[in-house]
């Protein structure tokens, strides 16, 4: 569920990836990310760039494709949150042009973060794409817990140009999805 304090949630996630760094720094990259979006909602620059300072370290050469693709796309979004736009958006796109490994698709919250590059940077083209194809996946792989989220994130997306209608459409299916699950 996604609920509860995003505080103690960043907080808790700090720790969990604190803990994780020697053992599994590439968990320890997706739970930092985690930290990031918490940061975001809190508009929290400061721990945001804490925790894009630690990911940087994390998603070198040695880290899983995932954890540098989660990693890099989270460090940038920190990144810009914290006024260093120019910097984090370049991050966001090396993360785009990056394809993810087999298991992003197969877990929730590595998926996400494939298709939040395009919907953060609000730019047009084959990334924008990526979230129709994102949909058609989870579909195909039967991830019904899954859907709500992505219909809500790709349905804001929507909503935030001239497609209102899809935009709409994705709210209706996703409300309905999460009532049915």
């Amino acid at each position: 569920a996604r609920c509860g304090s995003l505080e103690q949630a960043r907080d808790l996630l700090f720790a969990a990836a604190e803990a994780a760094t020697p053992h599994d720094p590439d968990t320890a990259a997706v739970l930092l990310a985690d930290v990031v979006e918490a940061c975001f909602y809190l508009c929290d620059s400061a721990s945001g760039l804490r925790a894009a300072d630690r990911l940087a370290d994390l998603t070198g050469p040695l880290a899983s494709p995932t954890a540098r693709l989660v990693g890099r796309m989270a460090e940038g979004f920190a990144l810009v949150l914290g006024g260093r736009a120019g910097d984090g958006a370049d991050l966001i796109r090396t993360a785009m042009a990056q394809a993810p490994d087999a298991r992003a698709t197969q877990d929730q919250w590595r998926f996400r973060w494939a298709l939040m590059g395009p919907m953060f940077l609000r730019e047009a083209g084959e990334a924008r794409a990526a979230m129709a194809d994102a949909v058609r996946t989870v579909r195909s792989v039967a991830a019904v817990g899954m859907l709500p989220f992505l219909l809500t994130r790709i349905a804001r997306d929507s909503a935030g140009s001239d497609g209102w209608a899809d935009a709409e459409a994705g709210y209706v299916e996703a409300i309905r999805l999460a009532q049915e699950t």
